[in-house]
Parts: structure tokens; C-alpha cells; sequence
């Protein structure tokens, strides 16, 4: 009976510390899992920062094209496009010229009005990589879309989601209870410790809690969807020649100025 007591207890024991083992690995294998994820996103988002920099600088070399501000968003206008806060935010960014394949034309305004619509174009492409993505060659060779507003929107919804999960129903309190109650005569021991514990357990709960990630560029894009060039082309080419015939010299300097800024780079 003495030895049959001893292997119940050894066998007792050993569920106790299987337990133990499942239920660390449970918390702290979840809580990697999600360190992992927010990792992750974070190198996504600030992919993301980076094709919104490339954005504002496109924009930059497209509005160096025009008058003014004002003329900036006659300009988006023209094509049926609400700019949002683009032209904004563009301000201070360097203009990439060295995104727009430049075309070359006899004609002193077809020349203004083929810079603008290149310009425009580099733009589009830009905002639609931004926006919605591009298939790349990714590690192996292998095709990946890289990030862009749409997918960064609903990975950070759902992380967030996930984190708000984790908080609430892996807190460490709840593991330490369980733990504590494996062992029934340590947790009398500990009853009269009740309030302090809790009170430590709560703040454990606090300090250990996961904090929800930003999502700023994917909840509010820099740009709006703009066409394809192909589509406004004669839009474009239109309010190039309206520019043109409202000040000649000015578009002749601002053509000017571009590419002797292209050529020195």
C-alpha cells in the first residue's frame, strides 16, 4: 500500500507538472506568436512609409510643373480628382524628377504639356503601388505583393482585434490562479496574502499587457485613387495648353527650371 501510495503520488505529481509545462507553454508560446506578428507589421508599415515618401515626391516634381496652389488643384480638378491632402503634404517633400521619362517634342508648349502628363503618370504609378500594391520578387523567388494601404488597413484591424483578445483572456493573473491552484496546500497557505497578491496581479496584468499598433498612413492615405495617365491623357494635354496660353513664359520657365534641376542630378 505504502509503495502503490508512492506511485499514485509520483503519478500525481507528474500530471501536476505535465500541466504546468502545457499550460507555460500556452501563455508564452501565444504571446511570441503575437511579439512575432507585431514585428512583422511594424517592418510592413514602415515599407508602407516608404512608398508614401516616394508618393509625395512624385507629387512634388508634378506640382513643380505648375503656377501655384491654387493651380495645383485646378489641375487635380481638371482630371475629376479630389487631391485630399496631398498637395499639403507634398510641400516639403524633393521632387523625384528623376521618376518621369521626359519626352522630347519640336514644339515649345507640346514639350510643357508631354513633361506634365510624364509627371502625372510617375505620380499614378506611385499611388497605385501605394494604394493597392505591386507583385514583387520576394525571398526565394517567390512573388509577393508588397504593402500598400489596403492590406496594411485590415492586418492592423485584425491585430489590434487580436491583442484586445490576448489581454483580456490570456492575462498573467489568470495564469498565475491557475498555477496556484495545482497545489491546494500552497494556495491556503496563501489566503491570507489574497490582496496584495491580487493587487500584484493586476498591475502584472498592466505592465505585461499588449499595447494596440498604429495604423496612421493606412487609415489616412496621403493620396486619393487617381486614373491611370492613359485615361486623362487629353485631360491633361488640355489644361497643359490652357496653362501654356495663360502665361507662356512662366510654363517655359518652370519646363526650364525642371530639366536644368533633372540634369544636375
Amino acid at each position: 500500500m505504502a509503495g502503490g501510495g508512492k506511485t499514485l503520488e509520483g503519478m500525481a505529481d507528474g500530471l501536476v507538472t505535465e500541466t504546468l509545462v502545457e499550460a507555460a507553454s500556452t501563455f508564452f508560446g501565444a504571446r511570441k506568436a503575437l511579439e512575432d506578428e507585431i514585428e512583422l507589421y511594424r517592418r510592413r508599415t514602415e515599407e508602407l512609409e516608404r512608398a508614401e515618401a516616394e508618393v509625395l515626391r512624385r507629387a512634388a516634381a508634378l506640382h513643380s510643373l505648375l503656377p501655384d496652389a491654387a493651380a495645383v488643384r485646378g489641375f487635380y480638378a481638371a482630371l475629376g480628382v479630389d487631391p485630399g491632402p496631398l498637395p499639403e503634404a507634398a510641400a516639403g517633400a524633393a521632387p523625384a524628377r528623376e521618376a518621369v521619362r521626359a519626352p522630347f517634342s519640336l514644339l515649345p508648349w507640346r514639350r510643357y504639356a508631354g513633361l506634365l502628363l510624364a509627371a502625372y503618370a510617375a505620380l499614378a504609378e506611385a499611388a497605385e503601388a501605394y494604394l493597392h500594391g505591386r507583385h514583387a520578387t520576394g525571398p526565394g523567388g517567390r512573388k509577393v505583393q508588397t504593402a500598400n494601404v489596403g492590406q496594411l488597413r485590415d492586418w492592423c484591424r485584425a491585430l489590434n482585434a487580436r491583442i484586445e483578445t490576448l489581454n483580456r483572456d490570456q492575462r498573467p493573473s489568470g495564469t498565475m490562479s491557475f498555477v496556484r491552484g495545482l497545489d491546494p496546500a500552497r494556495q491556503e497557505r496563501s489566503r491570507l496574502a489574497d490582496a496584495p497578491i491580487a493587487d500584484y496581479a493586476s498591475s502584472l496584468d498592466q505592465e505585461l499587457a499588449f499595447a494596440p499598433v498604429s495604423c496612421p498612413a493606412a487609415e489616412h492615405p496621403v493620396t486619393p485613387e487617381l486614373p491611370a495617365a492613359h485615361k486623362v491623357r487629353e485631360a491633361v494635354l488640355a489644361h497643359a495648353k490652357t496653362l501654356w496660353a495663360a502665361d507662356s513664359a512662366a510654363a517655359r520657365a518652370r519646363a526650364a527650371a525642371w530639366a536644368r534641376a533633372r540634369g544636375g542630378r
